[in-house]
């Protein structure tokens, strides 16, 4: 039984007060309201991002602008290092721009986004640099704020000051640091836990009295910006989040809230009695939720809760982050997807009501002939995909990605490509080929492997696919530095083609008798000559190129017998 049904079914929640040495516990009826929503301006939003392994692992935030700020990592075409990224979305979901950061960033009341990132400098000597960029990601500054000082080099947080505009805090794995707008240091001091390097500060944020409020794992810590001073609470459970409302200081535990005036004194506790994990809160200037594994709870003034919202997750969903709206919230979160991970941005209405279909679509892979090109490493095949739309809704769009676990596939497009002009009725298959893809290792074994050539259909329309198990298709392949192969093709000793670079006219001699197609493609993959019917002659067959540009090209002559792909180099 998760948070909401035990919730649901023990409508008493204790709230205890710390009077003095007494406390006193009260009990309260929790009466669960129904948000009855009128029609809605924009559709239901579900928004996949599956260009790459990708996460939005630091959740989602509204900037004072009203966009949402979507920040994430992503390990860019199999990549040796992950990098963050910020996605900047209008309240309706559309794309506004989108740019790196470094360890964090903070949306300032003026508009500009602050970040901070440490790099080595010419002179490898490592810096702090604090930069200010719009929400269209155009850099609007840079400051050099800190170098070397092996104590600033690694930040774990930024946090900025919105009650008191002209601060900054950079808070580091051993030191804090307050700066202006502009970089000017204005203090700085050690981390108040014990061990910085092990417990580290996961959140901050500021008082209205100026004094920056910190947090690790299971304690909080209150600092005053000028001095320096400090004061510590031990919080003796686990602390998921802490905000700062009404004067007062609420910490979300393993177990519930803990009440804190704003020099730490216990106020009070708020149990609730769960087998579900509570995550983080959620609040706005009217309401305050908390987001949990499996959905979000609504407290009232009291902080008892009045409403709930479900969320179903997908298989393996794990949610990242929550943004409160005034009729909604937003979740973003990661679903792993044959080997790769999604992320995923979905919204769920007060009355529980969220997007849902039956988008579904299969996807079969065939390769179709592969071949060796000397000048570069790995092999080249042409492949042909057959997409089928299982679903009730036409498919318009779906991204085909092709760079899968530690096998190496590449093509003209990187390592996905998005078809956006499919106009897929349900129950329709459409072929699509993507041709010349660089498949296998960079260094090529003597004689005959057999490589794995995987790819998987996601993102149709941008939603995530209801049926993950049909959409992921592999094929294995016979590769090799004397063979000529790939699935319904064969590989003939003493096959020549000559002369090779040629001016013009080249022959490929040493064929069996045989009537096929002899197709010539550039290095794109596009093909630039076809003849139907065309027959060997005497074991030989000749075709011209001297019409064509100089290049590279491929040439291909299919047959019942079976398929073979020659490289041949055109020269003045």
């Amino acid at each position: 039984m998760n948070l909401y049904s035990l919730w649901t079914h023990r409508p008493i929640a204790y709230l205890y007060f710390m009077q003095a040495s007494a406390m006193l516990k009260v009990s309260t009826l929790v009466c669960f309201a129904v948000w009855s929503g009128s029609s809605r301006a924009q559709p239901l939003l579900e928004q996949t991002d599956q260009r790459h392994d990708i996460v939005y692992s630091f959740g989602i935030e509204r900037a004072p602008s009203g966009n949402w700020l979507v920040k994430g990592s992503h390990n860019f075409e199999n990549a040796t290092s992950w990098s963050t990224f910020c996605r900047v979305l209008s309240p309706t979901g559309e794309l506004i721009g989108e740019f790196p950061f470094g360890n964090d960033l903070e949306a300032h009341p003026n508009g500009v986004i602050y970040t901070v990132k440490t790099q080595y400098c010419d002179v490898g000597v490592p810096g702090t640099f604090l930069l200010a960029s719009t929400e269209n990601g155009n850099l609007v500054g840079s400051i050099l704020i800190h170098a070397a000082d092996s104590d600033f080099f690694n930040f774990s947080a930024m946090k900025i000051a919105r009650r008191s505009s002209n601060k900054l805090a950079l808070i580091a794995n051993n030191k804090t640091m307050v700066t202006t707008l502009s970089g000017d240091i204005l203090n700085y001091w050690d981390t108040p836990f014990g061990n910085a390097n092990v417990d580290r500060v996961t959140g901050s944020f500021w008082t209205r009295s100026d004094s920056l409020v910190m947090w690790n794992s299971s304690s909080l810590a209150v600092v005053d910006a000028t001095t320096g001073t400090r004061t510590n609470y031990s919080v003796g459970e686990a602390v998921k989040d802490v905000i700062y409302r009404n004067d007062s200081i609420l910490a979300l535990t393993t177990h519930g809230i803990r009440i804190l005036n704003a020099a730490l004194d216990p106020l009070g506790t708020v149990e609730m009695i769960s087998t579900d994990t509570l995550i983080q809160f959620l609040p706005n200037d009217q309401a305050l939720w908390i987001r949990s594994t499996t959905g979000a709870v609504e407290l009232n003034g009291s902080l008892i809760a009045v409403n709930t919202i479900p969320i179903e997750p997908f298989p393996g969903q794990i949610t990242t982050g929550g943004l409160l709206l005034d009729d909604r919230i937003v979740i973003s979160s990661q679903i792993p997807y044959h080997g790769r991970r999604t992320a995923v941005l979905k919204e769920y209405f007060f009355d529980g009501s969220t997007a849902n279909h039956d988008v579904d679509v299969r996807l079969e892979v065939e390769v179709d002939s592969t071949f060796h090109n000397p000048n570069f490493n790995p092999f080249q095949a042409h492949i042909t995909l057959r997409l089928t739309n299982f679903g009730n809704a036409t498919i318009d769009s779906v991204l085909v990605n092709y760079q899968l676990g530690q096998n190496f596939i590449c093509g003209i497009d990187g390592t996905s490509v998005l078809y956006t002009d499919l106009d897929l009725a349900p129950g329709e298959t459409t072929t699509r080929t993507i041709p010349s893809l660089h498949i296998g290792p960079w260094y090529i074994p003597p004689g005959i492997f057999t490589y794995e050539v995987c790819m998987i259909a996601l993102s149709p329309n941008g939603l995530v696919d209801r049926n993950m198990d049909d959409n992921y298709s592999c094929v294995s392949v016979q590769l090799g530095e004397d063979v000529i192969t790939g699935i319904g093709s064969i590989g003939v000793p003493g096959i020549s083609v000559a002369p090779n670079p040629t001016t013009g006219r080249t022959t490929i001699h040493g064929l069996a008798a045989a009537t096929g197609t002899l197709e010539v493609r550039d290095m794109v993959g596009r093909a630039v000559e076809r003849i139907l019917n065309a027959s060997t002659n005497e074991g030989s067959l000749s075709i011209d190129l001297s019409s064509l540009p100089t290049g590279r090209y491929t040439v291909s002559f299919k047959s019942e017998a079976g398929a073979m792909i020659f490289p041949v180099v055109k020269v003045d």
